[in-house]
């Protein structure tokens, strides 16, 4: 970029600055580099890569909301599955309870026929052991009745040897 150094003491001066003021003022920026020195070509490349990033961004944008549609898919379609699994789930154990139940109450008629069958048993038991019982009353009123028969024989022998 060319600078007029004498335009611009002049218009220094005329603005009211002193001589060395100018003088100072006009030799610093005609020693700054050129590069220093932003050209409009600089300018413009500037803004080309300012609305190149605004571009990437707005991009961004649109994957950020396709990601969020995406994941609220995804989310939506997780909570029927899970739906879906705990609605088996709650079927399969609805059907394992109905099973449950029909052993508890098949064990329950088993028990009841072994119940029942018990109760035979015992009184099957009972009146054999009436009969054994009776029977053995029977042999021991025999038994006494023959005792006291060989009692009253014995007592009538001990009678005739003692008064004899």
């Amino acid at each position: 970029m060319f600078i007029d150094t004498l335009k611009f003491k002049t218009q220094l001066l005329d603005g009211g600055f002193q001589e060395n003021q100018a003088q100072a003022l006009v030799e610093a920026f005609s020693q700054a580099s050129t590069d220093d020195l932003a050209t409009k070509a600089d300018i413009q490349e500037v803004r080309t890569e300012i609305e190149s990033v605004r571009t990437e961004i707005e991009s961004v944008r649109g994957e950020m909301s396709q990601l969020r549609a995406d994941v609220h898919t995804d989310i939506e379609r997780f909570r029927a599955d899970t739906q879906s699994s705990m609605e088996k789930l709650r079927s399969d154990t609805q059907v394992n309870i109905q099973g449950v139940r029909m052993d508890i109450e098949k064990l329950r008629g088993d028990t009841q026929v072994d119940s029942q069958g018990v109760r035979t048993d015992i009184e099957k038991l009972r009146g054999d052991t009436q009969t054994r019982m009776e029977n053995l009353r029977g042999q021991m009123t025999h038994i006494k009745g023959m005792i006291t028969a060989l009692l009253i024989v014995n007592f009538g022998i001990l009678g005739k040897l003692l008064f004899a």
